[in-house]
């Protein structure tokens, strides 16, 4: 990893071996939204700059748990963003829309990054299922990027959620990309028959939990029939004067939550930590809502928008004295 400063083999290649290019410059993908300066921000594409230095502060095998342990300090990590604007004076329900696009540079200063990679085994070879990871930034500068004027930088204090979540989804791609790339290229002692069938076992009975706590979750959905619940009343106003009020919305088409990966575990003391990634499909959400021209019509319709695929990663973590369990879902990603 330091000879090749987090470069893989194939991003070597597809890079035509320029490291100013590896691993940064790399688009985030998804979206983001964050709150700042009376305004939302919806940010439609984000990119790592060139550049970008890390260091590797430690590096861990744990083969009796098949875990992998990484610590990185991601130093001076920019961050650029395009743009568009939604504005409120007052009322964070009372929006005003005018059509503002531009680009802001984020510096997140003094960024850890601890991740967990879970091997399995793949046909005699090590290979990183799933990455569970912690993302840690001690404060973030914001600067927007201005041709005609120098801009200066200031402190971002507001909630940035939604941003750290998807570069940590990032990152945590990047990793497992990385490891699994060097894995192939790797060829170590085959394992021994009695390991093979031990390893068998084991997945297939994490699998089967994983499927035993995604059915009850699901069981627990369509007791409650169709999912509806009262979302905030808000208005949109444009420039042109046409404006847009929203009350309620619904989910539709719900199906269930299934697995899309093998499950993995890690014994941590008395806790035994189960991981595995779910998906979401067929997903519909309609919103009632109400137009306003500036003719003073009124016009009232639904809109209906489809999820093809979100994805999540669960874990759950279990505790035998006392016999608790908590399930936890996060980094929640929409695939198309």
């Amino acid at each position: 990893m330091l000879k090749t400063r987090g470069a893989a083999e194939s991003a070597i290649h597809s890079a035509a071996g320029n490291p100013a290019f590896i691993p940064a410059g790399i688009n985030l993908v998804g979206y983001s939204l964050i709150y700042l300066q009376r305004s939302f921000f919806y940010f439609h594409r984000l990119k790592l700059r060139n550049n970008t230095h890390f260091r590797v502060n430690f590096l861990h095998n744990d083969l009796a748990n098949m875990v992998l342990t990484v610590n990185l300090s991601l130093n001076d990590l920019h961050i650029v963003g395009a743009y568009e604007r939604m504005i409120y004076y007052k009322d964070w329900t009372k929006l005003f829309y005018a059509p503002t696009f531009g680009e802001v540079e984020f510096l997140l200063r003094n960024v850890q990054y601890t991740a967990e990679g879970r091997y399995r085994l793949l046909r005699d070879k090590l290979w990183i299922e799933l990455i569970v990871s912690d993302l840690d930034v001690s404060d973030i500068v914001i600067m927007f990027i201005n041709k005609q004027k120098e801009n200066k930088p200031f402190p971002f204090e507001t909630n940035v959620v939604g941003l750290l979540n998807l570069l940590k989804i990032n990152l945590d791609k990047w990793l497992k990309d990385y490891i699994n790339d060097n894995l192939m290229y790797y060829a170590g002692n085959k394992a021994s028959a009695n390991f093979l069938k031990y390893n068998q076992e084991k997945t297939i009975a994490l699998n089967e939990y994983a499927d035993y706590v995604l059915e009850k979750i699901n069981k627990r959905v369509h007791l409650k029939g169709q999912t509806v619940w009262s979302a905030p009343k808000f208005n949109i106003k444009a420039i042109n004067g046409v404006k847009i009020i929203f009350h309620w919305t619904k989910y539709k088409n719900y199906h269930r939550i299934y697995r899309r990966s093998f499950a993995t575990c890690k014994k941590d003391g008395k806790l035994r930590k189960i991981d595995t990634i779910v998906g979401l499909s067929n997903l519909e959400v309609y919103i009632e809502y109400e137009a306003v021209t500036h003719t003073g019509k009124v016009l009232k319709e639904y809109i209906v928008v489809s999820v093809d695929e979100i994805i999540a990663h669960m874990g759950v973590t279990l505790t035998k004295d006392p016999e608790t369990f908590e399930i936890r879902l996060d980094s929640i990603q929409h695939i198309k």
